[in-house]
């Protein structure tokens, strides 16, 4: 079994952010990703409301602060996928691996809501995906539809424009959700339909995708792009914390989940505003938390030890 004082589930900008803190504290941390450094932000093209740079990729930001981490002494690892996760005695299992720590800080992020279709699983990685930046490049000059309205679809439109022949947005309420910013490019660009009150009830498909909408109309497209929001990625740790009805997981504004030691960070976290600043925020916050109650903990063992307390 190794030891460590800072595990971090997840290496999005919230858990690397957090790496950096307790790195620099001294604290052994680790950091274990499943994919890679970044977490869903490493999809985005373009990224321009993170303070200090105009306009960066959110691939080049991600290698930015995962090298930080890594130079400030933080170990990462995303060869190593995590098989069992016991927050009550705070170990964690992994593949080739068994570690205690004294600290988790939960940092696993969201995935992407499948689209609830008939035939969608089917054509999924195929004609359906949920990633513009990643499988954009497929469909040049070709059709396409995006399936959402808000910050993500209203991006992964706006990217696609550049490069497909069209895109036409199904959106289920009656406007579109995204920034103001956002809405001036897409009305602006005109390769880009909107449509409204439009959900997609079936796909199909014989060399092209034939979107049937739930009004009966038939959309035919090459592609179809799907960002309906997310879930939080709690496979490993649901049942051992409070969550809410959307399986996020609660705590409080130190970071502090309903189980002593472990903390949540990021996407994973119930919140009310989901941003690369929020993020890199809250994993700020829980580095001076894990540190405060490492510090607790240790200076009640050494109490202990010396009989001063039972």
């Amino acid at each position: 079994m190794k030891k460590t004082d800072i595990m971090i589930i997840g290496g999005g900008i919230a858990g690397l952010t957090a790496a950096i803190y307790t790195s620099r504290a001294g604290l052994k941390t680790i950091v274990l990703e499943n994919n890679s450094a970044g977490g869903q932000i490493t999809t985005s093209a373009k990224i321009e409301n993170y303070p200090g740079f105009e306009e960066i990729s959110g691939a080049e930001l991600s290698s930015k602060v995962l090298s930080q981490a890594v130079r400030c002494g933080a170990v990462f690892d995303e060869f190593d996928p995590i098989s069992e996760v016991n927050l009550n005695d705070r170990t964690v299992k992994t593949k080739n691996e068994l570690y205690q720590c004294g600290v988790i800080i939960i940092a696993s992020g969201a995935s992407p809501k499948k689209l609830e279709a008939g035939g969608a699983d089917e054509l999924e990685g195929k004609f359906i995906h949920y990633c513009a930046a990643c499988d954009g490049a497929f469909y040049k000059n070709k059709r396409t539809i995006v399936v959402g309205g808000g910050n993500s679809a209203a991006e992964g439109a706006i990217f696609l424009s550049d490069i497909a022949e069209s895109v036409v947005m199904i959106v289920r309420g009656d406007a579109l959700k995204a920034e103001k910013t956002y809405v001036s490019e897409i009305e602006r660009r005109k390769n880009i339909e909107v449509k409204f009150h439009a959900e997609i009830a079936k796909v199909d498909h014989n060399n092209e995708c034939i979107i049937t909408a739930k009004d009966g109309n038939v959309i035919k497209a090459d592609g179809i792009f799907v960002f309906i929001g997310s879930r939080a990625s709690t496979e490993l740790v649901s049942a051992q914390l409070e969550t809410d009805s959307q399986g996020y997981i609660v705590c409080d504004d130190e970071m502090q989940t309903s189980m002593p030691g472990v903390f949540a960070v990021g996407d994973v976290r119930q919140k009310k505003v989901r941003q690369l600043t929020t993020a890199a925020s809250d994993g700020t916050i829980a580095a001076f938390s894990a540190q405060r109650f490492l510090f607790n903990y240790r200076q009640n063992q050494m109490k202990k030890e010396n009989g001063e307390i039972k």
